[in-house]
């Protein structure tokens, strides 16, 4: 009993003080929203996401790495899409029990959503990348190279790393060109990028 009540106790001290998430880079944009690489899931809010206005269940979403300590790649710029009420991203946009259980409604939107043609174009396959000392970068993305569909794109979710830099970075701006899905443009602001850490409180299922 001495053991299921020191651990429970070590379990509501874990929950209350909350995990670290060590550095990472957070994004800073006039317009947009905030979620974590996994939206199931607890931690830093170190992703920025836009949608055209008359599609708003297409998702861009974009964040950036420091190195790691132990098998470092640099500073990288990820970006993805996918689709929010789509097939495979149900699970996120109506909730858990709405994924397993969904209303008619939602089913509806799903089958119309998920059973659309899609087409991403990108005006140039490159970012501008702005240093604190007013240097400007062009990076190439290969993800912006050819039009994507964002049905077929959702296996490379957690993909699509570009190097900005070989070193660390703390702070920068990047500048994304102009981005179309459907011929519709989506609005991306600017995006400062700065070192910070947080702290979120655990959840087990995570």
């Amino acid at each position: 009993m001495k053991l299921y009540l020191r651990t429970l106790l070590m379990l509501v001290a874990i929950a209350a003080i909350g995990c670290s998430t060590g550095p990472f880079l957070r994004p800073d944009a006039a317009s947009g929203s905030y979620s974590t690489v996994n939206p199931s899931c607890p931690g830093a809010q170190e992703v920025v996401e836009f949608s055209p206005e008359n599609q708003p269940w297409v998702v861009f979403r974009i964040y950036a790495t420091p190195p790691e300590r132990w098998n470092s790649k640099g500073t990288e710029l990820r970006v993805h899409f996918w689709l929010k009420y789509g097939k495979y991203g149900k699970g996120v946009s109506t909730g858990m029990l709405s994924a397993f259980f969904p209303s008619d409604e939602i089913q509806k939107l799903v089958n119309e959503q998920s059973g659309k043609d899609y087409l991403v174009s990108v005006s140039k396959p490159m970012v501008t990348v702005v240093l604190p000392n007013g240097i400007k970068r062009d990076i190439p993305m290969p993800a912006f190279e050819k039009p994507l569909d964002p049905k077929h794109e959702l296996i490379e979710r957690w993909g699509n790393g570009v190097q900005i830099s070989s070193g660390s970075l703390d702070s920068f701006t990047v500048i994304f060109p102009d981005i179309f899905v459907n011929g519709e443009k989506i609005v991306v602001p600017p995006i400062h990028f700065q070192k910070d850490t947080d702290h979120y409180s655990p959840v087990l299922n995570c």
